[in-house]
């Protein structure tokens, strides 16, 4: 690929739970009445995903991979992260065929469909791209997230992290890019739905 790589770790989070790791961090959007913040210049700590998180194990639909298979294609957004929390140009996430063109999107399923309180977006290169996460649930689909203004959020590893807001059983996830708001190619690792709270 073309693009310059880089490296670092990061994350994201709410104004509570496990996310909520930056100190003296920027934020990057407040778009669905969740501030999130990221620290791209010192790591805080590295997030690890909870016990019970139900990872994507079925490429559903995709606007385009930069190889089929192997490499880059849309089954290596499957599974638990591999990339994370490392960052940069790395076939073991999917990336788009082109940079910066408009209309990507990738779409995963879960062969068995969960509850969950939130939706985990592994971004391990150029992010900040997501602007739009639609979710497919018992009751039909259901758009948890929509940026009207996506932004670069620097070279750190981030996950984006969006509540489901619903009770229903989630069996897919479309995320929607704008490539061209955040350039060079926008790779995604991996995506999980965290279960919902134990009483």
């Amino acid at each position: 690929m073309t693009s310059s790589s880089s490296s670092g770790t990061g994350g994201s989070g709410g104004d509570a739970g496990p996310m909520q790791l930056c100190n003296d961090g920027e934020v990057v959007d407040e778009v669905d009445d969740t501030k999130r913040c990221i620290n791209v210049t010192n790591l805080v700590n590295v997030i690890e995903a909870p016990a019970g998180v139900v990872w994507a194990d079925q490429e559903v639909d995709v606007s385009s991979e930069y190889s089929p298979a192997g490499g880059y294609s849309a089954s290596q957004a499957l599974g638990a992260p591999n990339v994370y929390p490392d960052a940069g140009d790395e076939s073991k996430a999917w990336a788009t065929q082109t940079e910066d063109k408009d209309g990507e999107f990738l779409t995963v399923g879960f062969s068995t469909a969960v509850t969950g309180e939130a939706v985990w977006i592994y971004e391990t290169f150029n992010p900040g791209a997501v602007k739009k996460v639609t979710i497919t649930t018992s009751e039909g689909a259901k758009v948890i997230y929509d940026n009207p203004a996506p932004k670069s959020i620097g070279a750190c590893a981030h996950i984006l992290s969006v509540p489901t807001l619903t009770c229903a059983k989630i069996s897919a996830v479309r995320i929607d890019l704008d490539s061209k708001a955040v350039l060079g190619f926008n790779e995604i690792d991996a995506v999980g739905i965290l279960p919902p709270p134990t009483p």
